[in-house]
């Protein structure tokens, strides 16, 4: 989102949490590989702790975010913030400074400042990610006309090569991000957190069932990592392959070596009502066939049948049965994964960020003036 509004706000700066060692030395850490972003976004590390471990250190969120944030924009002075946090907003609006706010979560006991600031002209509006928040606000107080829902995005680019899955497959062994395997063999790939929230067992179960197909789970923290490797290890599954965290300009060449993609969320996540994942338009921007669970704020996307498959949610036979179905049909799995390609074209960021700019500024000759993401 930020190489999106990069792309339409002159002067445009991401400002985030930084450290003394890498400020008084210069250096910059190149997020572009871990963000799999342009490199020339400006990134403005306000020193705030001693030394830091980049791209993710412990703990990046630092108390003293807010006030030094605040002090920053007092200093430059932007013609508006973007922000993602709403005491950012709350401060922000304080300091006379106009804002555009994205909630990615609903209506809570310390929201009621909305009301006041909604008629005030320094609120320039609120994005959500999914149309079921957005009524929450609007049902709160919030004038309909100032909010907007805009679901997540993907940045299609990024998967311009439009490899083969066998194609694919050869470029990870080639480059060493994966054990040299048989690359024709089929694949079952999740890629994502490994949380004990994500039902990883019922992967596991399809695992012990299908024993003639790879699954391989890619991403996930260290501590994660070890704890199901050592639920495959009791369980004595040998098609059960991590390959740890990967850079997200490497991702690509993930998703595309995969048969089937899974996404396999439980009704007991708590934003399942209103969540927008940015796995999903990743997964549809692969070009392949696509499992996910048959629930709301998924089907607003994914169709049963048109670009994905959809089973019941917290259900391993349901899961288990859409994946022998798609294993078995490979015409169906490119059909599945050639229209979600299709449809996701409509899901790019740079789109996103038109629109939002477009529906806050409509005023404007297409010109925005300096802008602050904090």
């Amino acid at each position: 989102m930020g190489q999106a509004l990069s792309r339409l706000i002159k002067d445009f700066n991401i400002v985030t949490t930084g450290d003394y060692r890498t400020f008084l030395a210069r250096e910059e850490f190149d997020f572009s590989k871990w963000y799999g972003v342009d490199s020339s976004i400006p990134v403005v590390r306000l020193p705030l702790r001693l030394s830091a471990k980049y791209p993710l250190p412990k703990g990046y969120s630092h108390p003293l975010f807010l006030p030094a944030a605040m002090a920053y924009l007092l200093w430059r002075r932007p013609d508006f913030v973007y922000t993602r946090r709403s005491e950012i907003a709350r401060w922000t609006i304080r300091l006379g400074i106009p804002v555009l706010l994205e909630s990615h979560d609903p209506v809570d006991s310390d929201s009621s400042w909305l009301i006041a600031a909604a008629a005030n002209d320094l609120l320039l509006g609120l994005v959500t990610i999914s149309p079921i928040l957005s009524d929450t606000y609007v049902r709160f107080g919030i004038p309909e006309r100032m909010v907007l829902s805009e679901a997540d995005g993907v940045d299609i680019e990024r998967f311009g090569d439009n490899l083969s899955k066998v194609a694919a497959r050869m470029k990870l062994f080639s480059e060493g991000l994966v054990p040299n395997g048989n690359p024709t063999s089929k694949i079952v790939m999740y890629a994502g957190n490994l949380d004990q929230d994500r039902r990883i067992e019922d992967l596991f179960y399809c695992a012990k069932k299908l024993p003639n197909f790879s699954f391989w789970l890619v991403g996930g923290w260290e501590q994660s990592i070890a704890d199901r490797k050592r639920q495959v290890a009791e369980a004595q599954s040998k098609n059960i392959h991590f390959t740890g965290f990967v850079d997200n300009t490497d991702l690509p060449k993930f998703l595309q070596a995969a048969d089937v993609l899974v996404m396999h969320y439980s009704r007991k996540i708590g934003t399942v009502e209103y969540m927008s994942p940015l796995k999903m338009f990743e997964y549809m921007a692969s070009g392949r066939a696509i499992l996910a669970t048959d629930l709301p704020a998924i089907k607003t996307t994914l169709k049963h049948g048109k670009n994905a498959w959809l089973v019941e949610p917290d259900d391993e036979i349901a899961l288990l049965a859409g994946l022998r179905h798609l294993l078995s049909n490979d015409d169906t799995c490119d059909s599945l994964g050639a229209q979600a390609k299709s449809d996701v074209t409509k899901h790019t960021w740079d789109q996103r960020a038109s629109r939002i700019m477009g529906h806050f500024f409509s005023k404007c000759d297409g010109e925005f003036g300096k802008s602050v993401p904090v």
